[in-house]
């Protein structure tokens, strides 16, 4: 796996984008980083593999649920994560979104009307003029 790519997000702006787009950066930078330091591949394949799963998104909001399950693909796709990793990592997912669809919803604000068996004073004058 060549790691020349023409397609990497400067690290200044990559917080602009979303979480399953910045590890595979963080994937990116690090392995870059370790080859230059003179690690075998191996050894660089696994720090970027440590630096992939720091920058996972956390399990919070529809959103980040999304992106999760979007670095977890990439990340098998890369060998970052084992099968039965993945298959963890992905039932935590549809856990969360399970738990957060259970949530209970604001309900609107509905107006009460307050429905009273009497008349007001309004109401009876009105009905003695029509008699």
């Amino acid at each position: 796996m060549s790691t020349e790519d023409n397609t990497r997000i400067p690290k200044s702006i990559s917080s602009l984008f979303p979480p399953d787009i910045r590890c595979e950066e963080a994937w990116n930078e690090a392995l870059a980083a370790a080859i230059e330091q003179g690690s075998t591949q191996e050894q660089a394949r696994k720090l970027a593999a440590e630096a992939f799963r720091e920058s996972m998104p956390r399990l919070l909001g529809n959103d980040n649920i999304c992106f999760f399950v979007d670095c977890v693909a990439r990340g098998i796709v890369l060998g970052v994560f084992t099968a039965q990793e993945s298959t963890r990592l992905l039932y935590a997912a549809q856990v969360a979104l399970s738990a957060r669809n259970k949530l209970p919803q604001p309900q609107p604000v509905m107006e009460r009307r307050h429905h009273s068996p009497y008349l007001t004073a309004d109401q009876l004058n009105q009905r003695l003029k029509l008699s």
